[in-house]
């Protein structure tokens, strides 16, 4: 009887960990997306363009600084 009830919260442990892992890959892939972005853009800048305003040379030269960080 110890060894069924055992069991059975072993299953559930096991439900809850792939509900969860579920929950998360969205949002990894999301992620997984965002560094892909930012890694083509380090590789490939725009410096044919001139800067059209400070926000533009911000969101240029921010992913920079992410990949920076890593």
């Amino acid at each position: 009887m110890m060894m069924m009830m055992q069991q059975l919260q072993q299953q559930q442990q096991q439900q809850q960990q792939q509900q969860q892992q579920k929950l998360m890959r969205p949002s990894n892939q999301l992620e997984i997306q965002f560094a892909y972005q930012d890694a083509w853009r380090v590789c490939h800048p725009d410096f044919k363009r001139p800067f059209a305003s400070l926000e533009d040379a911000c969101e240029r030269y921010s992913c920079i600084y992410k990949c920076g960080e890593s």
